[in-house]
């Protein structure tokens, strides 16, 4: 039987970052210790090869770092091994390092690297390494096998004549295509979101759709990777995939990872639908757009045991947030969505940036007036990130904005480049008060309440300066 390791090597020797690797498109955000992903590109590759009749020997040393001795008590050391290991921008250093360990081992062992962003630069520098035999860009979970055995051009990159060639892209233009989730080869309990703990059951995350077609793309790379035409499983696959998770596995708790879930909101209210009628027991928890909601889809959302959403906000500037941080939404919609997340009891987790383009102090303020007022039950702030690709990334080449072209830093909380109007120092200034401001917000002791006072006062005086 033929055999082949998937691998997600481990970052814990990364300063105390904890990048979650499919998050910011697949560049890799450090979304701290608490948050255990599962690697869901490596799955469906893994899925894939187990269907050629491949053994398949799956490790994922960010939920289970302890296992790493095991890895090189059974692999081979002689003889051709064909591994598939994970990688981003984030973690490239370390990557490459424990890929180093691996050839150490056993010289002829192939390693077939994943990499979501399409930037020559970074691949220049994994195939430049020596120990890489091609770099998979693209979806290529449905292909994986014919890169394995027939050496398949379509969706890989390699050097040819110190020159970088990339072969033909690869898209699921139809996610039915994916195959169901059989997880037995996973260690499901190591999978951790903290907004979403749960009590009965393990925790597991899906996603059901790709692309973006949204103007967010101007600063976000989700489109850069996946595109911008939306493409969806059908609601009958979704559902089929979820009742999965639930009976055979005893998944209690779902994220989904959608960039924009309820996109479509006929099919997720008619998934709600087929899980009140079957009545399928489990929380779940989803990604969205303001303008992609309404009392009717959130009130059937609840009843279908949707506990949170995160909503991209990105600013309480209405007019910041009408031009460049949410196209399409507005803070009279924001203030409508919060009111009726309240009364069908959905908690609401911000997203918001700091350092938009055209954001001032005087915008940040009225970001802090927002989270004083709406109160959400969690806040997530970033500080910008021009990815390489994006508008913003050019825009910020053209005016000088970059201050840090070390892509291994650009894990969506370090501050890489000022703005028009906010200094590095000013942006990071503005990310702590505000992520203090969702703290002392959440608290009921009038200890806080009072330190929220003197924030906001100085929060607004500092604007003025």
């Amino acid at each position: 039987m033929k055999e082949a390791y998937i691998i997600n090597p481990p970052d814990k020797n990364i300063e105390e970052m904890h990048i979650t690797k499919d998050m910011a498109g697949g560049f890799g955000f450090n979304a701290g210790q608490g948050v255990v992903l599962p690697a869901l590109e490596l799955i469906y590759h893994t899925l894939t090869l187990k269907k050629q009749n491949y053994n398949i020997h799956y490790y994922d040393f960010q939920a289970e770092p302890e296992k790493i001795n095991d890895l090189f008590k059974i692999m081979p050391k002689s003889g051709k091994i064909l591994v598939l290991v994970l990688v981003t921008n984030p973690t490239l250093n370390t990557d490459l390092l424990f890929i180093k360990k691996i050839k150490e081992v056993n010289k002829e062992t192939l390693i077939f690297v994943k990499f979501d962003v399409k930037s020559e630069e970074t691949i220049r520098q994994i195939l430049k390494s020596g120990l890489v035999e091609t770099v998979l860009v693209g979806e290529t979970e449905n292909s994986i096998h014919k890169i394995f055995e027939e050496s398949a051009k379509e969706g890989t990159a390699y050097l040819e004549n110190e020159a970088v060639i990339f072969g033909p892209s690869l898209i699921i233009k139809n996610m039915d295509e994916l195959l169901d989730l059989e997880l037995d080869f996973l260690n499901l309990a190591k999978y951790k979101y903290p907004l979403l703990p749960t009590k009965k059951g393990n925790f597991f995350s899906f996603q059901s759709s790709r692309g973006c077609p949204f103007p967010c793309a101007y600063y976000c790379p989700y489109p850069l990777t996946q595109g911008n035409i939306w493409r969806s499983m059908s609601e009958k696959k979704l559902y089929v995939n979820i009742e999965l998770l639930v009976k055979k596995y005893n998944i209690g708790a779902i994220l989904f990872r959608d960039a924009t879930f309820t996109l479509d909101k006929k099919r997720v209210n008619d998934f709600c639908g087929d899980i009140l009628v079957k009545n399928l027991k489990f929380k779940w928890w989803c990604e969205t757009r303001m303008n992609c909601l309404d009392e009717e889809l959130l009130k059937e959302m609840s009843k279908a045991g949707c506990v949170g959403i995160n909503l991209g906000v990105e600013t309480g500037d209405d007019a910041l947030m009408r031009k460049q941080g949410k196209i399409g939404g507005d803070i009279n919609q924001l203030i409508k969505i919060r009111s009726l997340s309240s009364k069908y009891k959905i908690q609401l987790h911000f997203l918001m940036i700091v350092g938009l383009p055209e954001e001032t102090k005087k915008s940040l303020y009225k970001s802090f007036l927002i989270i004083e007022k709406l109160k959400p039950e969690s806040l997530g702030v970033t500080t910008i990130t021009p990815y390489p690709g994006t508008p913003l990334y050019h825009d910020a080449i053209k005016n000088n904005w970059i201050i840090d072209k070390n892509l291994v830093n650009y894990i969506g909380n370090k501050v890489v480049m000022k703005s028009k109007y906010l200094s590095p120092r000013q942006i990071k200034h503005g990310n702590f008060l505000l992520r203090l401001a969702g703290y002392l917000n959440k608290q009921r002791h009038p200890f806080y309440a009072l330190m929220n006072k003197f924030l906001k006062i100085y929060f607004f005086l500092w604007s003025k300066i």
